[in-house]
């Protein structure tokens, strides 16, 4: 039987990124300052994905700058699964918070919203995107790709492959392929675990474009067919 979390104060925050010397500093820091204000204690766990720019360099500066920050550095990019992955596996905390180092996310928003689920007894919190900064394409697609997903598996949410928390004790008996990290909600539900859907703000990026996985009507088929191998 899952434990509930009265009162969450250890955290990890596991964070893939690729590319992004740009902006990575300012994620970490902005996430620490989040720990701060919240009285968080734990790591934010830093997967390097095979990044062909400085990321790595910054990251692992700020790593020696910070006790609360960690670096695992992948040989190649495998991708947002993969990395986030491994950084699930090498979490050091019972609690799990997944988002981005790309700031569309916001960690001092998102981190106490996405905790307070948890904190209420439910074991997989699952952000919700404002939609009203999606791309046209990209909305409709992902509508029908969770509409597909909802009808299939009867699952909770309308937002799948974005920033999420969870008991680390979820992820027992899961495995994860190539772009199924969109997938850990239905995975999740299908074990008889407790799901709420959190409301967030899509901020868009101020540097460079999405590194992970395939948008607008290139995503749509594939999306179909995972959901039927995973059925």
């Amino acid at each position: 039987m899952i434990k509930r979390i009265k009162m969450i104060k250890r955290i990890s925050v596991v964070a893939p990124a690729y590319n992004e010397e740009e902006c990575i500093s300012l994620f970490a820091e902005k996430t620490i300052k989040t720990f701060k204000d919240n009285g968080l204690k734990g790591e934010i766990l830093v997967v390097n994905d095979g990044s062909t720019d400085k990321t790595r360099e910054i990251a692992e500066g700020m790593a020696k700058k910070y006790s609360l920050l960690r670096v695992i550095s992948n040989r190649k990019n495998l991708g947002l699964t993969g990395a986030a992955w491994i950084g699930f596996k090498n979490a050091k905390e019972d609690v799990i918070v997944f988002l981005p180092s790309d700031l569309e996310s916001n960690p001092e928003e998102d981190i106490p919203a996405l905790l307070k689920p948890l904190e209420e007894g439910y074991d997989f919190a699952a952000g919700r995107r404002d939609g009203s900064r999606l791309n046209f394409i990209k909305s409709a697609t992902s509508s029908a790709f969770i509409m597909l997903a909802r009808l299939i598996f009867n699952v909770p949410v309308h937002d799948m492959g974005w920033v999420k928390a969870f008991k680390k004790e979820v992820l027992n008996d899961l495995e994860l392929r190539s772009d199924w990290h969109r997938f850990l909600a239905i995975f999740v539900a299908n074990k008889g675990y407790k799901i709420k859907e959190v409301k967030t703000r899509l901020y868009p990026r101020k540097f460079g474009k999405s590194k992970f996985g395939k948008t607008g009507l290139m995503r749509l088929p594939g999306g179909f067919f995972d959901l039927i191998a995973i059925k």
